[in-house]
């Protein structure tokens, strides 16, 4: 068999580096700006978590350290804590009740 016959190997192809998202403040940011909603976002397990707006916080500064606090409880497939503690929930609520009717809670 002549060498002129025998095809040459196939030119490789050169991996591109990925550039960092122009949308993230540096490469290494958790999360990424979603574009329907204009929020910070990230998925966890499937599901997108939104931890602030990019318009209020465009540094993502609050929404990592959201992210950050909340990031256990997702990461196990719990609901997190609300951010504020002292937030009126159901089970406050129903305390309330119960103490302004019986003078003590459940």
């Amino acid at each position: 068999m002549p060498i002129d016959s025998i095809p040459a190997p196939a030119a490789r192809k050169a991996r591109r580096r990925r550039r960092p998202s122009p949308d993230k403040p540096h490469p290494d940011f958790p999360l990424f700006k979603h574009k329907g909603t204009d929020r910070w976002c990230k998925k966890v397990r499937g599901k997108p978590r939104y931890f602030g707006k990019v318009s209020t916080d465009s540094e993502g500064k609050a929404s990592l350290e959201r992210w950050l606090s909340d990031k256990d409880y997702l990461l196990a497939g719990r609901e997190p804590p609300p951010p504020d503690q002292n937030a009126l929930t159901v089970g406050r609520l129903c305390d309330r009740f119960l103490v302004a009717q019986n003078g003590a809670p459940r």
